[in-house]
């Protein structure tokens, strides 16, 4: 696939502000609770600088006349923005909550959301990505087991699949295309032992969606057509 991306990706993270309550009542450490209620504050900022070539390919599917761009000769795809660009892709709010008897929940709420929206000028600017409750521990993968345990989540989460961590907008071409978004699901899972576990997931899926895995998403599948040169263009996109 002919790389239609070269830039540099900065990340900034806002330091995170908290705020803690120690309210463990003695109820609580009867039962061997843990040491109260935590709530824990933090944001983040992204900023990317980039540079996307100006490339356009006509289509040969025999689309209607009205299909057609006023001014263009057929129907293409075309690089969303070509050309430099420094901007603020997203921000985000992160709460997360621990409370007595390993009962844990998280929140987080993206604004601008710019890479994720599409049709990118017409799309949604706030989501909440993810927002669960969850009951006991769970392991990451590959970490040494202590022994027998259970866990329960439930709400909007990431995906088994996914990579729980990266540094740029995307994931590689698979899980940029398949497993970007988070799925509201169930998980159960466990480990007998220090050498078994078991994990479990139940969800709605993500719905087929078209996105350009390189750059923005594009404006591909906007009603009305567009002016031979709208701001934004089609993108390449992929189901």
């Amino acid at each position: 696939m002919r790389r239609l991306l070269r830039g540099a990706t900065a990340v900034l993270a806002l330091a995170p502000a908290g705020v803690r309550a120690q309210d463990a009542t003695a109820a609580d450490h009867e039962h061997g609770a843990g040491e109260g209620f935590s709530v824990h504050l933090s944001g983040e900022l992204k900023a990317n600088a980039r540079w996307s070539e100006d490339d356009r390919f006509p289509l040969a599917f025999p689309f209607p006349p009205d299909f057609v761009p006023v001014g263009e000769p057929n129907v293409a795809l075309q690089t969303v923005s070509p050309g430099g660009s420094f901007e603020v892709s997203k921000a985000l709010v992160h709460v997360d909550v621990e409370m007595p008897r390993s009962i844990t929940a998280h929140l987080k709420v993206g604004f601008i959301d710019l890479y994720d929206r599409n049709p990118t000028s017409t799309d949604q600017t706030v989501n909440v990505e993810e927002a669960w409750i969850g009951f006991g521990k769970k392991r990451a993968s590959l970490e040494p087991l202590p022994g027998t345990s259970f866990f329960v989540l439930a709400g909007k989460a990431p995906k088994f699949e996914r990579q729980p961590l990266r540094r740029l907008e995307s994931y590689g071409l698979v899980s940029t295309s398949f497993n970007r978004f988070n799925d509201l699901q169930l998980q159960l899972g466990g480990s007998v032992g220090s050498h078994f576990y078991l994990l479990g997931q139940v969800s709605d899926g993500n719905p087929i969606f078209m996105r350009d895995p390189n750059v923005l998403a594009g404006d591909n599948g906007t009603d009305p057509p567009p002016l031979p040169d709208p701001r934004l263009h089609s993108g390449f996109p992929i189901l």
